[in-house]
């Protein structure tokens, strides 16, 4: 239960650590209970006092982090106390780069690991739709976690639901369809071009249902999401606004860093904490412009699934170095980490165990000196992004006075023998004070 009074400021919160418990020592009661009580564990605070014991909750703040006989005196008649066992407890993890989880309604494909899954999946979904009734698979997943490093193409699909459309949705760039779905939207061989987009083809000139970018606009799915808008690196500067600009490319980050140094010249943006998003293979004389600028850089884990497409475009060297987290940090660039779902399945442990390992679902380990020790990779999904958004003195941390964001996981985060991070359990789930979730 909460507290019913006027909530303490920070101030008060702190020096209810230090002399509240000393309170509790002799006997007397403290003047607020704590909602929320963690004990007999390791809280991971990320900032002062470190790991400790155990963490009281109060108002949506923690209120107090020590000991767990001085954190048991915190407690209340109406107090929960949350029996740790040994378990580990960490700030909440903020997803840095996210469109939405499980990439939309439909067949789900997060899992397949191979083409006859994938067929499976949407063979089973078309037993509980009626006859004809178009399928859609949802968008959180990618070919290179598949065995066959592949998309599954027009005639893979017509297998899958005989007569019955069906259009596989990959990443926000592609949409394949079977012979049913490309007959619905009358889409044959001589379809013309679409500009900005491709309509993929076997090798024989068949249509193979593959529609790429703007050719995706010959199909009007349910529940399409409207494209991302595009603006202008000198006008938003002006007006005070904070830019984040996806590049993709060594050439991709050269455009973003020329146009942020023009925007620079003509309105300075250090401390704006402008951003680069996703910062694919930079290069090192890109390290210093950033820092002179005061960019930070938001890495999702992309190799960990699309790693086999990433080594056939661009070669192994130069895919391992698609997220260089190792190199960023080193050279005094601020990170924080995500996952571009759902372009990349939502899962935040698969991203910390991507860059905790530098291992894919399907290529082994890419450049293992890119890789980032577990207590770097948890700053930078917590208080890294808290930077990003100038909220470090309210969120990241579990030291006094911060919000009560937290996770309590099955296993120790730190600790737990790899790759334990990439099916790590959570058992609770605390946002702003209050439990979400409870396995």
């Amino acid at each position: 239960m909460r507290g019913t009074g006027t909530s303490p400021t920070l101030a008060v919160l702190a020096a209810l650590y230090v002399a509240g418990l000393g309170l509790t020592a002799c006997g007397v009661p403290p003047r607020e209970a704590a909602d929320l009580v963690f004990v007999d564990g390791d809280v991971l605070t990320l900032g002062a006092p470190g790991v400790v014991e155990a963490l009281a909750v109060s108002d949506g703040r923690v209120l107090a982090v020590g000991i767990s006989e001085e954190i048991r005196g915190l407690a209340g008649p109406d107090t929960r106390v949350v029996e740790l066992n040994g378990r580990t407890v960490i700030p909440g993890l903020t997803d840095n780069h996210y469109h939405g989880i499980g990439g939309g309604p439909g067949v789900d494909l997060t899992r397949a690991r191979s083409m006859a899954e994938v067929i499976d999946a949407i063979g089973a979904f078309a037993l509980e739709t009626a006859p004809g009734e178009l399928i859609v698979t949802n968008r959180d997943w990618h070919e290179g976690q598949l065995a066959e490093h592949r998309l599954p193409y027009r005639d893979d699909l017509d297998g899958a639901a005989p007569g019955q459309p069906v259009v596989v949705v990959r990443g926000g760039h592609e949409y394949v369809l079977n012979s049913a779905a490309l007959a619905r939207w009358d889409i044959d061989e001589s379809t013309p071009e679409v500009p900005g987009g491709r309509i993929g083809r076997y090798p024989d000139g068949r249509l193979n249902g593959e529609l790429v970018d703007r050719a995706k606009d010959l199909v009007t799915l349910p529940q399409a999401a409207p494209p991302d808008p595009w603006t202008v690196l000198d006008a938003l500067a002006r007006e005070g606004w904070r830019v984040a600009t996806h590049a993709v490319g060594d050439a991709a980050i050269d455009l973003v860093l020329d146009g942020y140094e023009a925007a620079n010249a003509d309105a300075p943006i250090d401390g704006l904490r402008w951003v680069i998003e996703h910062g694919f293979i930079p290069r090192d004389d890109h390290f210093p412009r950033m820092r002179v600028l005061g960019l930070s850089v938001t890495a999702q884990n992309h190799l960990y699934v699309a790693a086999p497409s990433l080594v056939k475009y661009w070669g192994e060297a130069r895919a391992a170095w698609t997220t260089p987290v190792r190199a960023y940090l080193d050279a005094g660039i601020p990170v924080s980490l995500g996952t571009d779902s759902p372009v990349i399945p939502w899962d935040p442990w698969w991203m910390l165990h991507h860059f905790t390992t530098r291992g894919t679902i399907s290529a082994g380990v890419l450049d293992p000196a890119q890789a980032i020790t577990r207590e770097e990779a948890l700053r930078a999904v917590t208080s890294g992004y808290a930077h990003l958004t100038f909220e470090e003195e309210e969120k990241g941390t579990l030291e006094v006075g911060m919000a009560a964001d937290l996770v309590v996981t099955a296993e120790h985060v730190l600790e737990c023998e790899d790759p334990c991070l990439e099916s790590m359990e959570v058992d609770l789930t605390v946002v702003d004070g209050w439990v979400v979730y409870e396995r």
